[in-house]
């Protein structure tokens, strides 16, 4: 390949003779044509049409290639035509969507952006309740309404989950199951980038504040309130096999209740999922950790058992496995699906 660069010369009154650049190439071109760049103006508006309806904020080129509006796009084809080429070049369309992202997020969508939207929302129905930064360069930004925090109140288990990483940050949810609608529902949306017993505690902290100062009155938990006090009452949270969840909890009712200490806290309200469980014993097994370093107590509402982490995880295996299966054992492990769970 050989190329000609022809430049603009210095005129004698000192001004530039043209104002173009021009390069030629001559010899024999092994790479494609550049993708088209121009968009039908129709189909522009079009698209950034179906975008908005979608979500911005989330959107790139990539997600709406592949998604389920692409046949809108095209009208109903189902093959490309020549005036719809020009959206499969991703750099077109995302510099399309930045411009429309500027527009509708002007701060952006980080935190800034939420701290934009945290003062500008409405004041009567808020829903971003805390927007926070720390000294520790960490952040906190919660999401609840007054509806959810009544859907908090007649729950009678929650569920914490952090398994959500949709954004930089952590997302953590709290679920419950709605008898009236049978269905799951979210009561509260907490992000922050810490995953340690600090955030878990502000985000806890955070959520019961905020439902207790929407509706007026304390949570009725369930080992804190007598069926006589209370007819309704919030009898377990459900977590991951997550040390610094339980830690954040712990540490939230010791200071909101201070008659118990956390880890009695825990032992009557936290329930752990047993599958988490049993994958934390398969870890310890598999880095060869010995049977007897490490004692749990496992509560069933028949009595309780005593084992050890690795005996137990052997007893549970060869159990399940074998055909003897009318052991009380086998069958409360097989019965629940939470089992409550504390140091003994």
């Amino acid at each position: 390949m050989e190329f000609y660069f022809l430049t603009p010369i210095m005129t004698p009154n000192g001004k530039l003779s043209t104002n173009h650049f021009v390069i030629i190439s001559r010899g024999e071109h092994n790479h494609p044509p550049p993708p088209m760049r121009r968009i039908n103006p129709e189909l522009r508006e079009r698209m950034i049409e179906i975008v908005r309806s979608q979500g911005l904020a989330e959107t790139t080129a990539r997600k709406l290639i592949a998604s389920p509006s692409m046949p809108l796009l095209l009208n109903g084809e189902n093959e490309l035509s020549i005036a719809h080429f020009s959206i499969l070049n991703q750099a077109v369309v995302n510099h399309i969507l930045k411009a429309e992202k500027l527009k509708e997020y002007p701060f952006g969508t980080a935190f800034l952006g939420v701290q934009h939207l945290f003062t500008h929302q409405s004041t009567s129905q808020p829903y971003i309740r805390v927007c926070q930064l720390f000294s520790d360069n960490t952040f906190i930004v919660h999401c609840q309404s007054y509806e959810q925090s009544r859907l908090l109140f007649d729950a009678k288990e929650i569920q914490v989950d952090k398994t959500f990483k949709r954004t930089e940050c952590d997302e953590l949810e709290v679920n419950v199951y709605c008898e009236r609608a049978r269905h799951l529902a979210t009561v509260a949306r907490v992000f922050t980038p810490g995953k340690n017993e600090e955030a878990f505690y502000r985000a806890f902290k955070s959520i019961c504040d905020i439902a207790e100062k929407d509706i007026g009155r304390k949570l009725p938990w369930g080992h804190l309130v007598s069926h006589k006090e209370s007819s309704h009452r919030i009898r377990a949270i459900l977590v991951d096999e997550e040390g610094a969840q339980i830690k954040g909890i712990g540490r939230y009712f010791e200071e909101k209740y201070p008659g118990r200490d956390g880890h009695t806290h825990i032992r009557h309200i936290v329930k752990i999922c047993h599958v988490h469980y049993e994958r934390s014993i398969q870890r310890l097994v598999s880095k060869g950790m010995p049977a007897g370093n490490h004692l749990f107590r496992i509560e069933f509402n028949s009595g309780q058992i005593f084992a050890t982490s690795c005996e137990y995880y052997q007893t549970f295996k060869l159990k399940r496995n074998s055909s003897i299966q009318s052991k009380p054992f086998v069958k409360l492990l097989k019965a629940r699906t939470w089992t409550r769970l504390s140091l003994g």
